[in-house]
């Protein structure tokens, strides 16, 4: 038999997934919660340089020439793993929303 501790650490661990399960419907609901699977690198790029008020040209040290950066954010050219690593180590942004 399980004595009161142990019976209360289920209790809590019950309403802990619960509320887990409510902020997850909450978050889908509200527009909250991004689709991974639907958003490529240059998606997470634009919103990165938009939410930090940043402009392309701050890829540059990241990605190269101006006209490199240009052809990536126009998907003519797909970033390259030293790229990836430059932008995650720069902008913490995770390597796996940058890897299409």
């Amino acid at each position: 038999m399980l004595d009161m501790g142990g019976q209360k650490a289920i209790e809590e661990e019950n309403y802990l997934e619960v509320l887990a399960i409510l902020i997850e419907k909450y978050e889908e609901e509200s527009g909250y919660k991004v689709n991974t699977s639907q958003v490529d690198a240059v998606a997470v790029l634009n919103y990165y340089l938009t939410e930090n008020n940043l402009q392309q040209k701050g890829l540059i040290p990241m990605l190269g020439p101006a006209s490199r950066v240009s052809e990536i954010m126009n998907r003519k050219r797909k970033l390259s793993l030293k790229q990836i690593k430059r932008i995650n180590e720069a902008f913490k942004i995770p390597v796996r929303l940058l890897i299409d």
